[in-house]
């Protein structure tokens, strides 16, 4: 199920928490349906309600790479 290190567009993590957070899936039915582990399903969720979303947007996700992208320029250039 899955696969180990994969990247996922925003878009698709926005259905995921989508069909949790609005549709009423458990986290294993929608893992299930998008072909994904719940435990990853589980941990967008979390980014999305720290950033204070009902509705997912898909600007969480964007926040944090741009996050660990200034994270990497910092650590290059010291």
């Amino acid at each position: 199920m899955g696969n180990r290190g994969a990247r996922y567009s925003d878009e698709f993590k926005a259905e995921a928490v989508n069909l949790v957070k609005k549709e009423g899936y458990s986290l294993q039915k929608a893992a299930d349906r998008l072909g994904v582990h719940a435990v990853t399903i589980r941990n967008w969720i979390k980014v999305n309600e720290s950033a204070g979303g009902d509705e997912f947007s898909g600007s969480p996700f964007e926040m944090q790479r741009e996050i660990r992208r200034q994270k990497e320029q910092g650590s290059t250039t010291r």
